[in-house]
Order: structure tokens, then C-alpha cells, then sequence
């Protein structure tokens, strides 16, 4: 059984990603029709991020069930993997845009589009600004709390959807007022770079902040401290100190503490000592997975 705070997750990035495929598929329908190049360019943006999104619900449903605790440290670091692909992937689709903006911007303006389409356009462009706000609110409420680097990653994304939605909608609403004319083409073009300066930031962040946490990292010294702190409090609790075992997987400490206990000591004082341990170091570091195994002293 998941909890409400996973359910709710999983749930709030499921329907923005069922509204984004619906979405997309108008979306790339119309900016054919449009001849819209910040269309264009949101359509490939959208279709990474919507592929990946798919795959980083199916990951989370994973992790909320415990179906990834093969690895040592959690799934951060799996986690982090996924939006290190993202990243890649995005810059690779701005790099791309940017060929088709240099290609459009040799050839000069283009024919106009039909009235109708740039109609179609302008609506679906404003209805995705509306889509994308409403998304990115409940990605937020749902993630709020920081303990899900899935999570987060998504909002961060989504929040780059809407601005980018937003940037699109004004360059197809100058198209729509004035087609066929050098302010449209300006528009277009101008509209376009735009889009591909978003995909380049959204795609440099993800991979600024996803490297390093792919390499095995060591707590940072004051959480070290922290730990060492609370086994010199518990000190007269336990009779040997085996060993302290900690990592920063993602965003998250992971920490596996062995202390020894005389083997006549009650299990249930050994249990309590352990309890009251790990549930003190997960209060002085929030978002930890703490571990007190006991074992025999010798």
C-alpha cells in the first residue's frame, strides 16, 4: 500500500502528461498548418519532455511500490539519470531548431498561412498557456515538500512549459494579426531563437544539477557532524560503534549505522535504542533514510 502524498503524485503527473499528449497532438497538426516555426520548436520540445515524462511516472510508480530496492543508496541516482537524459535531449532539440531558424532566415518570409490556421493556431497556442499554468500548480502542490527528486525535476520542467507556451503565444498572435508580412516573419524567427534559448537553459540546468550526483558523493561535513553528534549523545546506549555508512544519493542522505549490543540486553530495549536513534538523525536531517542495524558485541 502506497501513501497519500505518493498516490497524489502519481496522480497529479499523470494527468499533466494525459493533457500534454492531447495537446500535442493538436499542436502538431497545427504548426504544419501554420507554417509556425515557435511551434514547431515547441512541438519538439514537447514530444522529449512527453516521452520522458511517460517514462519518469512509470520509475516513480516503481519506486512508490518498492520495486527498486536493489539499489544500495535508493533510486536518486536512477533518478537523476532521467533528468540527465532530459537535459541531453533538449539541447540536442534546440540545436536542431536552430538549423530550421538559420534555414528560415536565408530564405526570407514566407507565404502567409490560411486565416483558419493561424486561428486554429493562436487558440490552441493560448489554451496550452492555460494547460501548462494549471499543470505546473498541481505538480507544486504535489511536490512541495522536496523529497522526490522526480518530482521536482518535473516541476522545474513544467515551469519552462509555461514560459515557453507563453513566448510561442505572442509569436503566433503577431503572425495571426499581421500574416504575410515582415513583422510576422520577424515574429516567427524572433519567436523560434526564443523558444531554443529556453530548451538551451531548461537542458544546462538539468545537466548542472543532475552530474554530479551520478558520482558516489560523501555527506557534506556538517551533516557528518550531525551524525557524530548523536551517536556521542547515545554513547552509554550501546556498547560498540561497528560502523557509519552514509551517501548523498540525488538529493536525499542515505545513512546505515551498526552499533553493537551485550547479547544478554533485552531485544527490546536494543530495538528502542535503535528507533529512537534513527528517528532522532531523520529530524536533524530532513529527507534522510536512516538505518540503525543492531548486532551482537563481541
Amino acid at each position: 500500500m502506497i501513501s497519500a502524498d505518493s498516490r497524489r503524485r502519481e496522480w497529479s503527473l499523470g494527468l499533466s502528461l494525459a493533457a500534454d499528449t492531447v495537446m500535442l497532438l493538436a499542436y502538431s497538426v497545427a504548426s504544419l498548418g501554420a507554417a509556425s516555426l515557435p511551434m514547431l520548436a515547441e512541438t519538439l520540445r514537447a514530444s522529449i519532455q512527453l516521452t520522458l515524462g511517460w517514462g519518469i511516472l512509470a520509475m516513480m510508480r516503481r519506486v512508490h511500490r518498492g520495486h527498486l530496492q536493489a539499489y544500495d543508496y535508493g533510486s536518486g541516482k536512477l533518478e537523476r539519470f532521467a533528468n540527465l537524459l532530459m537535459g541531453l535531449l533538449m539541447l540536442l532539440g534546440a540545436a536542431w531548431v536552430v538549423t530550421r531558424t538559420l534555414g528560415a532566415y536565408l530564405t526570407g518570409p514566407s507565404p502567409a498561412a490560411s486565416g483558419p490556421w493561424l486561428l486554429a493556431a493562436t487558440v490552441l497556442t493560448a489554451l496550452n498557456v492555460v494547460v501548462n499554468g494549471l499543470a505546473l500548480l498541481g505538480l507544486w502542490r504535489a511536490a512541495r515538500d522536496g523529497t522526490s527528486l522526480l518530482m521536482t525535476g518535473q516541476v522545474q520542467a513544467r515551469l519552462g512549459k509555461l514560459a515557453i507556451s507563453a513566448l510561442v503565444l505572442a509569436a503566433v498572435a503577431v503572425g495571426a494579426a499581421w500574416p504575410g508580412t515582415r513583422a510576422a516573419w520577424i515574429a516567427n524567427l524572433a519567436g523560434g531563437l526564443t523558444v531554443v534559448a529556453v530548451m538551451a537553459l531548461i537542458g544546462a540546468a538539468m545537466l548542472r544539477q543532475a552530474l554530479p550526483d551520478l558520482l558516489d558523493r560523501a555527506l557534506e561535513e556538517r551533516l557528518q557532524q550531525a551524525i557524530n553528534r548523536s551517536l556521542g549523545s547515545h554513547f552509554h546506549r550501546y556498547e560498540t560503534l561497528e560502523r557509519v555508512r552514509s551517501r548523498q544519493s540525488g538529493g536525499r542522505a542515505h545513512i546505515e549505522i551498526a552499533l553493537g549490543f551485550a547479547p544478554g540486553r533485552p531485544f527490546g530495549e536494543v530495538a528502542a535504542v535503535a528507533q529512537e536513534m534513527a528517528r532522532e538523525l531523520e529530524a536533524l536531517i530532513p529527507g534522510a533514510e536512516v538505518v540503525v542495524v543492531p548486532v551482537a558485541a563481541p
